[in-house]
């Protein structure tokens, strides 16, 4: 059903899209241990003013994760070295942001503020290469080379979704703080130290121990629930890197550590706890809601008629003309008359994707297949009928049903359980809209995105 998603995706999703799951590994240097944090009062004014902010020096002492060492220079060693070279009028295509041109790439540029701390360049641009790499490892030689021949183009927009990600994720960090007293901020750092770093090399193994094994269905449902952490096991799988050393290692190429990523995974979890301590997530949903819904979406529940199918298939590319085309599959067609196996002819002479499996098709919707004269007689035909010679714009096809059932509707009892799960969805996802439309309001923010777009000019 196009209007529906699969069950838990929402949330988890919306989520992600909330905190940030995807970008940067530090948002500041961790506090010295039993150094307190200062404490934050709400501005009158909830917007901070990007333009008038200087960018840190390189020696300064808030230069954020600039590079290795507090390094402004770009790693020539890392395995995006190549894309970190851009020219000052690149462009994205995007006419509803500012450009954003090479300037971006000076580490200690001042992205966006949230309260009294500050979101750099250099806090986006590792975990941004980090993320383009993730992503080539499941491309398609197609979409691949689509990325190697727009790569700046990738990693601009990596960066431009980073930047209003990390503020809202930086915004649950600071709400959080706002719960703890003077003493208890002064081991903020601590619990960061040990019982963060803990915790992030437990989830971490984990993943890691997982996606080794993992079917394509687990391993997208971890890059949807915990895409930074899956991101970094995926480095110690690639680069054989099975322990926390080892990947401190790999991370330098793209110039973030270790520490980075325990920091920026720590400060997301005291986040997100906050989150789900403040919003109520689980009211209860009454079984006259459910009804409500369910007539509500009636469409949503209806179902096409599905078949099972045969197929014998000669392309005209592999002919010099239709004639011949024409009189290989008659030979095919008449060889199953005179009692050949479907099965077996299919798959000694058919010239189709599912040839292999003797031409079995699954269960297939009516009006999902790209050729309407397969889907036509898909749908028409008597079952178990072998059909005459279908001509689409491919080639000859042979096809006999195996089974179909009609179209209809599930009824209330066969989605109960589901629409529970999808109401509960929808509520949890009102809420934390209505929280992060609350922090928003109180807590002073502002990033170059805020700032309107001029024609040939950088922000």
């Amino acid at each position: 059903m196009n209007r529906r998603v699969h069950r838990g995706a929402v949330f988890l999703c919306f989520v992600a899209l909330l905190v940030g799951l995807v970008v940067s590994e530090s948002w500041g240097q961790a506090p010295e241990p039993g150094n307190p944090l200062p404490e934050i009062k709400v501005p009158t004014a909830n917007r901070s003013t990007v333009s008038d902010l200087k960018p840190f020096s390189r020696n300064s002492d808030r230069n954020i994760a600039a590079g290795n060492n507090g390094d402004v220079r770009a790693n020539p060693q890392s395995p995006t070295s190549d894309v970190q070279q851009v020219s000052a009028d690149t462009r994205t295509g995007d006419s509803a942001l500012p450009q954003i041109s090479g300037r971006i790439y000076e580490p200690a540029r001042i992205m966006a503020v949230v309260a009294d701390q500050y979101i750099l360049a250099g806090d986006l641009l590792p975990q941004a290469d980090i993320m383009i790499w993730s992503m080539m490892q499941t491309m398609k030689p197609d979409e691949l080379e689509d990325l190697k021949q727009n790569r700046e183009r990738y990693r601009q927009m990596a960066i431009r979704s980073m930047i209003g990600q990390t503020v809202q994720s930086k915004m649950l960090f600071v709400s959080f703080l706002r719960t703890l007293d003077v003493e208890q901020r002064a081991h903020t750092a601590d619990i960061i130290n040990d019982k963060g770093r803990e915790a992030f090399e437990e989830v971490l193994l984990k993943i890691y121990q997982t996606i080794q094994t993992a079917s394509r269905r687990e391993f997208n449902r971890l890059q949807q629930s915990e895409p930074q952490m899956t991101s970094l096991a995926q480095l110690m799988v690639k680069f054989n890197a099975p322990t926390m050393a080892e990947l401190d290692k790999v991370l330098h190429r793209f110039n973030t550590n270790i520490d980075k990523q325990i920091v920026y995974f720590s400060e997301l979890s005291f986040g997100k706890q906050n989150l789900f301590q403040t919003v109520d997530l689980e009211r209860e949903i009454s079984h006259l809601e459910l009804l409500d819904y369910y007539y509500e979406h009636l469409e949503d529940y209806d179902y096409e008629a599905k078949a099972r199918w045969q197929q014998m298939t000669v392309r005209f590319s592999q002919f010099e003309n239709k004639q011949q085309a024409y009189s290989a599959i008659a030979n095919m067609g008449n060889k199953v008359l005179l009692g050949a196996d479907f099965a077996a002819v299919a798959k000694e002479q058919s010239q189709e994707s599912k040839a292999i499996n003797g031409g079995i098709h699954d269960w297939t919707e009516k009006g999902n297949l790209a050729s309407t004269q397969i889907d036509e007689a898909l749908f028409s035909l008597p079952v178990n009928q072998m059909s005459p010679i279908i001509e689409d714009t491919r080639g000859f096809h042979i096809i006999r049903v195996l089974d179909r059932t009609s179209a209809g509707r599930y009824t209330f009892v066969e989605k109960q359980d589901e629409i529970k799960a999808d109401l509960k969805n929808q509520i949890r996802t009102d809420a934390i809209a209505k929280f992060m439309e609350k922090l928003e309001k109180e807590i002073p923010h502002s990033s170059i995105l805020d700032q309107p777009r001029v024609a040939n000019q950088s922000p």
